[in-house]
C-alpha cells in the first residue's frame, strides 16, 4: 500500500527522504502540464482587477512554460528524494550527517550514531 505506514522505510533517515519525495511529487502534480488551463484561469480569477493578474494573463504562454519546466525540475526532485530513500534501506546503511558534511558510509549501529550526534552538537 503506497499511503500506509507498512510503506514506509524503517531506517529513519529513509523514512525521511521517502516522505520528502512524497511531498514533492504532490507539488508537481498540481504544477503537471495537463492542469495548465485549471491553473491559469484559477491565477486568473484569484488575480483578476488587479496588475499582476493582467500580465499573467497577457503572457499566458510564458507563465505556462514557467510552470511546466518547475513541474520537470520538481518531479525531479521527488524522484530523487524517493531513490535516495530506496538506495539507503537497500544498503543497510544511514545517512550520518555531521557539521563537515554527511556519510552514507555508517552502517546502522547505534555507537555511530551516537557519536555522530555527539559531533553535532558540540
Amino acid at each position: 500500500m503506497f499511503f500506509g505506514a507498512d510503506a514506509l522505510p524503517d531506517d529513519p533517515t529513509a523514512r525521511l527522504h521517502e516522505r520528502r519525495g512524497r511531498r514533492w511529487l504532490v507539488l508537481s502534480y498540481l504544477l503537471c502540464p495537463c492542469h495548465i488551463p485549471i491553473t491559469l484561469a484559477l491565477i486568473g480569477a484569484v488575480l483578476g482587477g488587479s496588475a499582476l493578474g493582467a500580465v499573467l494573463t497577457g503572457n499566458a504562454v510564458r507563465v505556462a512554460v514557467v510552470l511546466t519546466s518547475l513541474y520537470g525540475v520538481v518531479l525531479w526532485r521527488g524522484f530523487r528524494q524517493i531513490r535516495i530513500a530506496k538506495r539507503l534501506e537497500a544498503s543497510g546503511r544511514t545517512l550520518i550527517c555531521t557539521p563537515t558534511g554527511c556519510d552514507a558510509g555508517s552502517t546502522r549501529d547505534e555507537t555511530d550514531v551516537g557519536v555522530a550526534r555527539q559531533n553535532w552538537t558540540s
